[in-house]
């Protein structure tokens, strides 16, 4: 198995839609308020695109999951991260988000910052073994989700790739050893 990340680019925008679509399905009807990742257009889609950015995992040769950037003030937001059900619990997300480390270091983000819902608690701690905490907490409506914003420092000293390594010889976890390679990932 051959796991490998590559930059979506604004023609892409019909796989990263399908994606995202397949990846959350199962959640319609079941939180509240709705994802709204549910209910956006190819358009939608292709608008984020260009504002932002977007990573693709592929395992073998197949698009299995993504996720969405954009960087503002210093800030990488990551969002939609998606990963098909068939290949969750594979280091999918994993390498997703250490590649968007990555691309926030390179942009020169201090921070990354991105939106769970703590009724998603394998989410919420994905999030926290990538070396996020939650910083926010909120209800839009008394019976509504409790949303959480989680950030992680990125340190200007030491990029992600040395934090990777050194995880990697510590044999903390496999699938965070994600290196860039050009604008192509493996791991």
């Amino acid at each position: 198995m051959t796991l490998q990340l590559t930059e979506a680019c604004p023609r892409d925008a019909a796989l990263l839609h399908g994606i995202t679509q397949a990846a959350f399905a199962e959640y319609s009807g079941q939180f509240n308020p709705p994802f709204a990742c549910l209910s956006e257009t190819l358009d939608d889609v292709h608008a984020a695109l260009v504002a932002g950015g977007a990573l693709f995992a592929w395992i073998d040769g197949d698009a299995v999951g993504a996720a969405r950037y954009s960087a503002q003030s210093g800030t990488l937001h990551i969002s939609r991260v998606a990963v098909l059900p068939a290949w969750r619990g594979c280091g999918v997300a994993s390498a997703l988000m250490n590649a968007l480390e990555q691309r926030g270091w390179e942009l020169g983000c201090d921070i990354l910052s991105l939106t769970t819902r703590l009724t998603l608690p394998r989410n919420v701690a994905l999030y926290e073994r990538c070396g996020f905490q939650v910083v926010e907490r909120w209800q839009c409506a008394p019976a509504a989700d409790v949303q959480v914003r989680m950030t992680k420092p990125l340190s200007r000293h030491l990029s992600p790739q040395h934090h990777l390594r050194a995880e990697s010889e510590s044999q903390v976890s496999r699938d965070r050893s994600a290196v860039r390679q050009g604008s192509l990932w493996t791991a």
